[in-house]
């Protein structure tokens, strides 16, 4: 009887060891799919943070452009003033 008890003893520890590790197994395999669906997310960050970065490269060319012409006009207007007139 005794050994019965021993056997059934390390019968109920092993178990217990074993949904230990199957809890542990779940866990980690939640934490794993969290980590990338936060990865997926960062990705999708980046590409909204690049297309943005374009738009305001796009922004300034305007800008220097629209700077730039109203420069050139005046020097032209400067080269032309003494023989043009209004």
């Amino acid at each position: 009887m005794a050994a019965i008890a021993r056997y059934s003893s390390v019968i109920v520890q092993i178990n217990d060891i074993q949904n230990t590790i199957a809890s542990a197994v779940e866990e980690q395999s939640a934490t794993t799919n969290e980590i990338s669906r936060n990865l997926a997310e960062a990705a999708h960050g980046s590409t909204d943070i690049t297309r943005n970065i374009g738009g305001v490269a796009e922004a300034a060319r305007s800008t220097t452009a629209g700077a730039t012409t109203p420069r050139s006009r005046r020097s032209r207007w400067s080269a032309c003033r003494p023989s043009c007139r209004v």
